[in-house]
């Protein structure tokens, strides 16, 4: 019965701790990126809300029809290649958000890209933001340490 509830808090502990891991996994392995989507203009491939991972590629690496991440005056943005443009200065890539009526202005640059799409996981994203507000950190600390102070309290009466 107690290893029981001891897998049961270690799968809760793991539940909550892999998004943090997977989100810092650029931090480690400078390969990948990770971003929380904040719009909707790739859905319903990739959800508001979502963490997305990229791998950074070379541009020769990108065809039409891959989703790619690139930053554009200090922001991010994520949508699909719609023409591939290659000329004596680069290869530089036309793109449109999938729920977007029209192409994005102008063309993205090899200097631009971070990435192609490798993975994105809908919902955690939002649980990430929620963790940085006062309600999800409260939580986040409170109710484990009232659960370990309970589990504590229980095992030190039952010894006396």
């Amino acid at each position: 019965m107690n290893s029981r509830k001891s897998v049961v808090a270690w799968l809760i502990i793991g539940i909550i701790v892999t998004p943090f891991l997977a989100y810092g996994l650029s931090s480690f392995i400078p390969q990948y990126d990770s971003f929380i989507v904040t719009s909707g203009s790739m859905e319903p491939e990739i959800q508001t809300g979502s963490l997305l991972f990229t791998v950074k590629t070379s541009p020769e690496n990108i065809s039409v029809g891959d989703t790619i991440t690139f930053q554009e005056d200090g922001a991010h943005t994520t949508h699909k290649v719609i023409e591939r443009n290659g000329s004596e200065t680069g290869i530089s890539f036309r793109t449109q958000g999938i729920a977007n009526s029209s192409p994005d202005p102008g063309t993205v640059t090899e200097a631009e890209l971070v990435g192609k799409k490798l993975l994105s996981i809908p919902f955690l994203g939002h649980f990430i933001v929620w963790t940085g507000t006062t309600t999800g950190v409260m939580l986040l600390v409170l109710i484990p340490g009232i659960v370990l102070i309970i589990m504590e309290a229980r095992n030190i009466t039952r010894e006396l």
